[in-house]
């Protein structure tokens, strides 16, 4: 991981997924571009806090 925890995981293969990019946003009303992509991805994950769901893991960040 960047900020130096061992809590990341990176997919086992490529998945399609799609890039936003934020082109314009006058008073809220957001205009958007996408881009196709085929690429890994990365989750991390922590330990469940009390009142998350009974698995032995929870994702806490997506790239």
């Amino acid at each position: 991981c960047r900020n130096g925890q061992n809590n990341c995981h990176q997919s086992a293969k490529p998945i399609g997924k799609t890039y936003c990019r934020l082109i314009r946003d006058t008073d809220g009303n957001c205009h958007y571009s996408t881009i196709p992509q085929h690429d890994f991805y990365t989750v991390a994950c922590d330990r469940p806090q009390p009142d998350d769901v009974p698995y032995p893991l929870v994702p806490v960040h997506l790239d």
